[in-house]
Protein backbone atom coordinates (compact mmCIF):
# COMPACT_ATOMS: atom_id res chain seq x y z
CA UNK A 1 0.00 0.00 0.00
CA UNK A 2 1.14 3.57 -0.75
CA UNK A 3 -1.91 5.58 0.71
CA UNK A 4 0.39 7.30 3.12
CA UNK A 5 2.01 10.27 2.28
CA UNK A 6 3.87 13.58 4.04
CA UNK A 7 4.06 16.71 2.89
CA UNK A 8 6.23 19.09 4.75
CA UNK A 9 6.02 16.57 7.45
CA UNK A 10 2.68 16.57 8.23
CA UNK A 11 1.39 12.45 7.03
CA UNK A 12 -1.72 12.11 5.32
CA UNK A 13 -3.89 8.93 3.95
CA UNK A 14 -5.41 8.76 0.95
CA UNK A 15 -8.96 7.95 0.28
CA UNK A 16 -8.30 4.96 -2.15
CA UNK A 17 -5.98 3.20 0.97
CA UNK A 18 -9.05 3.81 3.14
CA UNK A 19 -11.49 2.34 0.84
CA UNK A 20 -8.98 -0.29 0.36
CA UNK A 21 -8.45 -0.89 3.89
CA UNK A 22 -12.00 -1.02 4.96
CA UNK A 23 -13.49 -3.10 1.98
CA UNK A 24 -15.37 -0.10 0.39
CA UNK A 25 -15.89 1.17 -3.15
CA UNK A 26 -13.72 4.45 -3.04
CA UNK A 27 -16.75 6.40 -4.25
CA UNK A 28 -18.79 5.94 -0.88
CA UNK A 29 -15.53 6.67 1.17
CA UNK A 30 -15.43 9.81 -0.81
CA UNK A 31 -19.16 10.62 -0.27
CA UNK A 32 -18.16 10.08 3.64
CA UNK A 33 -15.24 12.38 3.99
CA UNK A 34 -17.83 14.78 1.70
CA UNK A 35 -19.85 14.70 4.33
CA UNK A 36 -18.06 14.80 7.68
CA UNK A 37 -16.17 17.90 6.05
CA UNK A 38 -19.40 19.69 5.26
CA UNK A 39 -20.47 18.46 8.65
CA UNK A 40 -17.34 20.38 9.98
CA UNK A 41 -17.95 22.93 7.93
CA UNK A 42 -13.77 22.73 6.23
CA UNK A 43 -13.69 22.84 2.33
CA UNK A 44 -13.04 19.85 0.99
CA UNK A 45 -11.78 21.29 -1.93
CA UNK A 46 -8.76 21.41 0.08
CA UNK A 47 -8.55 18.39 0.27
CA UNK A 48 -8.90 16.81 -3.47
CA UNK A 49 -5.60 15.48 -5.57
CA UNK A 50 -5.84 14.41 -8.66
CA UNK A 51 -4.49 10.50 -9.60
CA UNK A 52 -4.79 8.53 -13.47
CA UNK A 53 -7.09 5.53 -12.31
CA UNK A 54 -5.77 2.23 -14.30
CA UNK A 55 -7.16 3.30 -17.44
CA UNK A 56 -5.31 6.89 -17.37
CA UNK A 57 -8.33 8.94 -16.49
CA UNK A 58 -8.30 11.93 -14.14
CA UNK A 59 -10.11 11.35 -10.91
CA UNK A 60 -10.11 12.78 -7.06
CA UNK A 61 -9.05 11.26 -3.84
CA UNK A 62 -9.09 13.14 -0.68
CA UNK A 63 -6.33 13.07 1.60
CA UNK A 64 -7.09 13.11 5.62
CA UNK A 65 -4.41 13.80 8.34
CA UNK A 66 -4.40 11.38 11.26
CA UNK A 67 -7.13 13.27 13.38
CA UNK A 68 -9.48 13.17 9.93
CA UNK A 69 -8.76 10.01 9.29
CA UNK A 70 -9.73 8.83 12.87
CA UNK A 71 -13.21 10.91 12.64
CA UNK A 72 -13.88 9.72 10.00
CA UNK A 73 -13.63 5.70 10.67
CA UNK A 74 -15.01 6.73 13.83
CA UNK A 75 -18.63 5.56 12.51
CA UNK A 76 -17.40 2.57 10.99
CA UNK A 77 -17.65 -0.88 12.70
CA UNK A 78 -15.07 -1.88 14.98
CA UNK A 79 -12.61 -4.29 12.68
CA UNK A 80 -12.50 -1.78 10.07
CA UNK A 81 -11.56 1.49 13.03
CA UNK A 82 -8.94 -1.24 14.08
CA UNK A 83 -7.41 -1.82 10.79
CA UNK A 84 -6.82 2.10 10.05
CA UNK A 85 -5.62 2.21 13.53
CA UNK A 86 -2.89 -0.61 12.68
CA UNK A 87 -2.04 1.19 9.60
CA UNK A 88 -1.27 4.63 10.84
CA UNK A 89 1.04 2.57 13.72
CA UNK A 90 2.58 0.59 10.71
CA UNK A 91 3.38 3.93 8.80
CA UNK A 92 4.53 6.38 11.11
CA UNK A 93 6.77 3.04 12.41
CA UNK A 94 8.19 2.73 8.98
CA UNK A 95 8.73 6.82 8.70
CA UNK A 96 10.90 7.10 12.14
CA UNK A 97 12.76 3.84 10.41
CA UNK A 98 13.49 5.84 7.80
CA UNK A 99 14.50 9.31 9.24
CA UNK A 100 18.12 10.36 8.16
CA UNK A 101 20.78 8.65 11.04
CA UNK A 102 22.91 11.05 12.94
CA UNK A 103 26.10 11.88 12.36
CA UNK A 104 28.12 8.99 14.36
CA UNK A 105 31.53 10.59 14.45
CA UNK A 106 30.14 12.99 16.20
CA UNK A 107 29.10 11.20 19.86
CA UNK A 108 26.85 14.36 21.22
CA UNK A 109 25.23 14.82 18.31
CA UNK A 110 24.67 11.30 18.03
CA UNK A 111 23.33 10.57 21.27
CA UNK A 112 20.89 13.91 20.73
CA UNK A 113 19.65 12.58 18.03
CA UNK A 114 18.44 9.00 19.56
CA UNK A 115 17.43 10.81 22.76
CA UNK A 116 14.89 13.23 20.74
CA UNK A 117 13.99 9.92 17.94
CA UNK A 118 12.73 7.53 21.85
CA UNK A 119 11.49 11.00 22.59
CA UNK A 120 9.22 11.53 20.18
CA UNK A 121 8.10 7.99 19.44
CA UNK A 122 7.54 7.48 23.31
CA UNK A 123 4.67 11.07 22.42
CA UNK A 124 3.39 8.98 19.60
CA UNK A 125 2.55 6.03 21.12
CA UNK A 126 0.85 8.28 24.06
CA UNK A 127 -0.80 10.39 21.33
CA UNK A 128 -2.11 7.08 19.58
CA UNK A 129 -3.43 5.69 22.84
CA UNK A 130 -5.83 8.91 23.43
CA UNK A 131 -7.09 8.56 20.45
CA UNK A 132 -7.57 4.95 20.26
CA UNK A 133 -9.37 5.94 23.97
CA UNK A 134 -11.34 8.75 21.83
CA UNK A 135 -12.81 6.61 19.33
CA UNK A 136 -13.81 4.26 21.45
CA UNK A 137 -15.92 6.72 23.58
CA UNK A 138 -17.32 8.41 20.16
CA UNK A 139 -18.29 5.05 18.36
CA UNK A 140 -21.66 4.05 20.07
CA UNK A 141 -22.53 7.82 19.37
CA UNK A 142 -21.45 7.88 16.14
CA UNK A 143 -22.51 4.57 14.89
CA UNK A 144 -26.13 5.83 16.28
CA UNK A 145 -26.08 8.83 14.18
CA UNK A 146 -24.91 6.44 10.95
CA UNK A 147 -27.97 4.14 12.04
CA UNK A 148 -30.48 6.97 11.99
CA UNK A 149 -28.98 8.51 8.77
CA UNK A 150 -29.75 5.11 6.80
CA UNK A 151 -33.08 4.35 8.03
CA UNK A 152 -34.26 8.57 8.06
CA UNK A 153 -32.20 10.22 5.25
CA UNK A 154 -33.34 7.37 2.54
CA UNK A 155 -36.28 5.22 3.03
CA UNK A 156 -38.32 2.86 0.50
CA UNK A 157 -41.96 3.73 0.11
CA UNK A 158 -42.56 0.65 1.87
CA UNK A 159 -40.73 2.29 5.29
CA UNK A 160 -42.62 5.64 4.49
CA UNK A 161 -45.95 3.87 4.14
CA UNK A 162 -45.51 2.47 7.48
CA UNK A 163 -44.29 5.56 8.94
CA UNK A 164 -47.42 6.89 7.76
CA UNK A 165 -49.71 3.99 8.89
CA UNK A 166 -50.80 3.72 5.35
CA UNK A 167 -49.98 1.32 2.52
CA UNK A 168 -47.34 1.66 -0.28
CA UNK A 169 -49.84 1.57 -3.48
CA UNK A 170 -51.81 4.00 -1.21
CA UNK A 171 -49.05 6.62 -0.56
CA UNK A 172 -47.71 5.84 -4.25
CA UNK A 173 -51.02 6.55 -5.88
CA UNK A 174 -51.07 9.85 -3.43
CA UNK A 175 -47.81 10.90 -4.37
CA UNK A 176 -48.70 10.50 -8.25
CA UNK A 177 -51.90 12.62 -7.73
CA UNK A 178 -49.91 15.70 -5.99
CA UNK A 179 -47.66 15.91 -8.65
CA UNK A 180 -44.54 14.42 -7.17
CA UNK A 181 -44.51 11.01 -9.38
CA UNK A 182 -44.63 9.63 -12.52
CA UNK A 183 -46.79 7.00 -14.03
CA UNK A 184 -43.86 5.21 -13.44
CA UNK A 185 -43.77 5.93 -9.78
CA UNK A 186 -40.32 7.90 -10.63
CA UNK A 187 -40.23 11.35 -8.89
CA UNK A 188 -39.67 14.13 -11.04
CA UNK A 189 -36.54 15.64 -11.63
CA UNK A 190 -36.75 19.21 -9.50
CA UNK A 191 -37.97 17.24 -6.95
CA UNK A 192 -35.10 15.37 -6.88
CA UNK A 193 -32.79 18.37 -7.20
CA UNK A 194 -35.17 19.54 -3.98
CA UNK A 195 -33.67 16.71 -2.15
CA UNK A 196 -37.08 15.02 -1.35
CA UNK A 197 -36.02 12.05 -2.94
CA UNK A 198 -33.01 10.46 -4.05
CA UNK A 199 -32.40 7.64 -6.88
CA UNK A 200 -30.46 4.79 -6.37
CA UNK A 201 -28.38 2.22 -8.83
CA UNK A 202 -29.30 -1.13 -8.23
CA UNK A 203 -28.19 -4.53 -9.69
CA UNK A 204 -30.50 -7.71 -10.28
CA UNK A 205 -30.14 -10.88 -11.49
CA UNK A 206 -32.57 -12.17 -14.40
CA UNK A 207 -34.10 -15.53 -13.20
CA UNK A 208 -34.36 -16.79 -16.69
CA UNK A 209 -31.49 -15.34 -18.17
CA UNK A 210 -28.66 -15.06 -15.72
CA UNK A 211 -27.70 -11.64 -16.95
CA UNK A 212 -27.39 -8.48 -14.23
CA UNK A 213 -29.46 -5.81 -14.74
CA UNK A 214 -29.33 -2.61 -14.02
CA UNK A 215 -32.07 -0.05 -12.44
CA UNK A 216 -32.36 3.09 -10.48
CA UNK A 217 -34.44 2.40 -6.80
CA UNK A 218 -36.17 5.62 -5.73
CA UNK A 219 -35.80 6.47 -2.00
CA UNK A 220 -37.37 9.52 0.10
CA UNK A 221 -34.90 11.12 2.29
CA UNK A 222 -35.62 12.70 5.55
CA UNK A 223 -36.34 15.91 3.93
CA UNK A 224 -39.25 14.35 1.41
CA UNK A 225 -40.66 12.26 5.04
CA UNK A 226 -41.12 15.46 6.23
CA UNK A 227 -42.21 17.33 3.60
CA UNK A 228 -44.87 14.70 2.61
CA UNK A 229 -45.90 14.90 6.36
CA UNK A 230 -46.87 18.66 6.03
CA UNK A 231 -48.19 18.45 3.21
CA UNK A 232 -50.81 16.04 4.29
CA UNK A 233 -51.34 18.15 7.26
CA UNK A 234 -52.00 21.45 5.19
CA UNK A 235 -54.72 19.23 3.15
CA UNK A 236 -56.22 17.36 5.99
CA UNK A 237 -56.29 21.34 7.79
CA UNK A 238 -58.14 22.32 4.49
CA UNK A 239 -60.77 19.64 4.57
CA UNK A 240 -61.46 20.73 8.13
CA UNK A 241 -62.50 24.00 6.66
CA UNK A 242 -64.20 23.17 4.12
CA UNK A 243 -66.49 20.58 6.79
CA UNK A 244 -66.40 23.36 9.03
CA UNK A 245 -67.94 25.82 5.99
CA UNK A 246 -70.17 22.80 5.04
CA UNK A 247 -71.76 22.94 8.12
CA UNK A 248 -71.85 26.32 8.58
CA UNK A 249 -74.05 26.65 5.33
CA UNK A 250 -76.56 24.31 6.30
CA UNK A 251 -77.22 25.85 9.29
CA UNK A 252 -77.89 29.06 7.75
CA UNK A 253 -80.25 27.30 5.48
CA UNK A 254 -81.73 25.72 8.33
CA UNK A 255 -82.41 28.87 9.80
CA UNK A 256 -83.58 31.22 6.59
CA UNK A 257 -86.56 28.29 6.44
CA UNK A 258 -87.61 28.91 9.65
Amino acid sequence: MTGLMMTDTVLTMSSREIAELCEKQHQHVRRDIENMLDVLKIDASSFGHIYLDSMNRKQTEYRLDKELTITLVAGYNVTLRNRIVKRWLELEQQRATAAVLPDFTDPVIAARAWADQLEKRALAEQQNALLEHKVAEQAPKAQFHDDVASSINAQTFDQVAKELRTGRIRLCRWLREQGYLMHSNEPYQRYIDQGLFRMVPRVRRDKRTGENINYSKTLITGKGLTHIYHRIQELAECIDLLAEDDQLEQGQRRITRH
